[in-house]
């Protein structure tokens, strides 16, 4: 009984240590000047148009996830940028949700298609000249919310 109780104790110690920093900005502009920038969890290639940009890194994982609103027109220049996914890439994708996110989605609707929080997204990865192939990005359908995962190097 007591193992059980140390070991208990330690998984909730270790999952506190745990450090994912949220930050939220009104506008690129805000993001690409903060402090976080310059520590290089906001990418230098955040869309100028963005706005409601939020951000959530792991200093422990170095994983970020990155959501915000780009007007539909703006997506096409982003898009340059960008590789559709196939079926099967999204369907392979494991993106890890951040701590306390309600602003990040639950699942992808392809795989969940009974879940309400599921995302229905088209899909794409980094075209790898300004953005590397193994950022995800996502474009939810009937919104401009796009969502940005970018897992450790």
């Amino acid at each position: 009984m007591l193992i059980r109780l140390v070991v208990c104790l330690a998984c909730v110690v270790l999952s506190a240590c745990a450090e994912q920093r949220h930050h939220l900005y009104d506008n690129a502009a805000a993001a690409l000047s903060s402090d976080e920038a310059r520590g290089q969890w906001i990418p230098a290639w955040l869309p100028h148009g963005a706005t409601d940009v939020h951000l959530q890194y792991d200093v422990d994982t170095n994983e970020r996830w990155v959501r915000f609103t780009l007007p539909r027109d703006q997506r096409t220049t982003f898009l340059l940028h960008l590789n559709a996914m196939s079926e099967s890439e999204i369907s392979a994708l494991r993106i890890r949700s951040p701590r306390s996110a309600s602003w990040w989605f639950q699942g992808i609707i392809d795989q969940q298609p009974a879940n309400d929080g599921a995302l229905n997204a088209k899909w794409f990865r980094g075209g790898g000249n300004q953005i590397e192939p193994r950022v995800v990005v996502a474009f939810e359908r009937g919104t401009s919310q796009t969502f940005v995962f970018i897992p450790p190097a």
